[in-house]
């Protein structure tokens, strides 16, 4: 027998987060996610995201740290491609550019929970090379705290 643990519902259009679908967790409803496609400013295309799942739609602190991680994605940007420089060079890949931008586009949006006064939170990216290289960097508020990749 199989059973069914989530629901997805509740499709609705917002002004930060683009297309919010909820996925209600029926049996643990604190772990219920939004999970939403949007445009992220910083690179001007779509990306998509889970949010942890609050009454109402994306709460308040959700929006309020988008509008911060748009603001430090140049720090965010920087930290990342110094690691990802050194990190690439070790395994004998060396970069295309100098330009951020040009190696690597960011797909996925990661804010799962809420973090006080600590903001654990991950941006996922593609790169050039390989699309189907994904290069996840974990950050605690603004600050880069390790990258993992998946092949």
């Amino acid at each position: 027998m199989e059973y069914k643990t989530f629901k997805i519902h509740e499709v609705f259009s917002d002004a930060d987060f683009g297309r919010v679908v909820l996925e209600e967790d029926l049996i643990q409803p604190s772990n219920s996610s939004y999970n939403c496609e949007f445009l992220f400013s910083p690179s001007g295309k779509k990306i998509k995201a889970v949010l942890k799942a609050e009454p109402g739609g994306p709460h308040s602190w959700q929006r309020q740290f988008l509008d911060q991680l748009v603001h430090e994605y140049p720090s965010i940007e920087s930290q990342l491609f110094e690691q990802l420089k050194a990190d690439f060079s070790k395994i004998g890949i060396e970069l295309k550019s100098e330009n951020f931008q040009q190696e690597f586009l960011p797909v996925f949006l990661s804010l799962e929970q809420k973090g006080a006064p600590d903001q654990e939170w991950e941006l996922n990216f593609t790169t050039v090379h390989d699309p189907e290289y994904l290069i996840i960097g974990s950050f605690r508020n603004w600050n880069l705290t390790g990258i993992d990749f998946i092949n």
